[in-house]
């Protein structure tokens, strides 16, 4: 990610993405409105994420791979699939702190 990140930079020559309309600051509301529905939709996400680790065997079993994953395997897990799994689900969460982060950069660049 930082070498695809740096790139970019390289070749923009550090320019700010720019031409994207004001309503995609926010999510298209208002300052207040917009920090209310990033605030409300993280805890959200938190209490889904807190919720699966505590009752989904699924997310337990990337707890346990990341522990020991010989052990893991040897209880019969699934190892190499825990590990694509959990790539995904920690990317996807990873997009959309991306998005949201986003979705607030016009006010810190001044704009």
């Amino acid at each position: 990610m930082v070498a695809w990140r740096e790139t970019l930079r390289w070749v923009t020559n550090g320019a700010w993405i720019e031409g994207l309309p004001n309503t995609f600051q926010w999510f298209g509301f208002g300052q207040r409105t917009g920090e209310a529905v990033i605030l409300v939709s993280a805890l959200l996400l938190f209490g889904v994420l807190w919720w699966t680790s505590r009752n989904l065997a699924a997310v337990r079993a990337i707890y346990a791979t990341g522990s020991d994953a010989e052990a893991a395997r040897l209880a019969g897990l699934p190892t190499n699939q825990v590990v694509l799994w959990g790539i995904c689900r920690y990317g996807s969460a990873d997009g959309y702190r991306g998005i949201t982060q986003r979705s607030s950069l016009f006010r810190r660049a001044g704009k």
